[in-house]
């Protein structure tokens, strides 16, 4: 049987380089466009190998090309695969996120209450689900009308209107109306449920609570924290790695802020 080194030789090298772009492109998250060009490659190198050795002779020549279509139609669906995960991802994330993001928000504004009544921030989920689900909150209220033309302070002493001191239940107090209006009230507002972060199968926030120095003072700091991997629970473990964990507050910084770009 006679065939050609030099061909045979360009085709193995075809097929090894097409098979390591392909490798390389799987590995490395490179997009459908690239890894559809490696698996060519490798395919066209294995068929030029396949015809150096002279091996398509008959029927063969059909079920070598069977396969090979096999293996172009493998490659293509894993390119698919590629494209569809990362979007499937990034749908679910968002979802997930948003969730998580508003209760983040509700669990700070229980904190911001706690600390105007405590002078101090809760350093775990029971000490501040116990606050807001049995404890009152001292609200100071004026009591009558505000002319139009005045301002509290004027009425106040004019007589007019008066303040009293008066407990209310915490709940009331942190998710008043100013607050529940601008909630994104799509999210169920659910106090047993408040310190579980969304789609974890019951994993809870991790809370943590201070104090730090800044210019000679000490300031009071907390920080919530939902695992990337608790949000994510369930998705493509390869892209949870590329997310950053979801916070409120600092243990470094006197900072309410959240990490989400608020």
């Amino acid at each position: 049987m006679e065939f050609s080194f030099s061909k045979l030789s360009a085709s193995i090298f075809l097929a090894v380089a097409g098979l390591g772009f392909l490798i390389f492109g799987l590995v490395g998250d490179q997009n459908a466009w690239f890894n559809m060009a490696a698996g060519a490659i490798l395919i066209g190198g294995i068929a030029g190998t396949l015809g150096a050795l002279n091996i398509f002779h008959g029927n063969l020549k059909y079920a070598i090309a069977g396969v090979l279509v096999i293996i172009w139609v493998g490659l293509a669906s894993l390119d698919f695969k590629s494209i569809k995960d990362p979007i499937d991802f990034r749908d679910a994330k968002r979802k997930r996120f948003d969730q998580t993001i508003q209760k983040l928000k509700d669990l700070r504004q229980v904190q911001l209450t706690f600390k105007s009544q405590k002078n101090v921030y809760a350093s775990d989920a029971k000490t501040l689900l116990d606050f807001i689900k049995y404890d009152s909150v001292q609200v100071v209220k004026a009591i009558g009308f505000v002319p139009d033309t005045l301002s509290e302070e004027e009425a106040l002493e004019m007589g007019i209107i008066s303040r009293d001191t008066i407990y209310e239940p915490a709940a009331k107090s942190v998710f008043n109306d100013s607050y529940l209006k601008e909630r994104d009230n799509k999210y169920k507002l659910d106090l047993d449920e408040l310190a579980t972060i969304p789609f974890s199968n019951g994993k809870e926030f991790t809370f943590e609570a201070g104090q730090i120095e800044r210019n000679s003072l000490m300031v009071n700091v907390f920080k919530i924290t939902a695992p990337r991997e608790d949000v994510l629970l369930g998705l493509n473990k390869r892209l949870i790695k590329l997310e950053k964990d979801l916070t409120v507050g600092s243990m470094t910084d006197p900072t309410t802020s959240g990490n989400w770009g608020e």
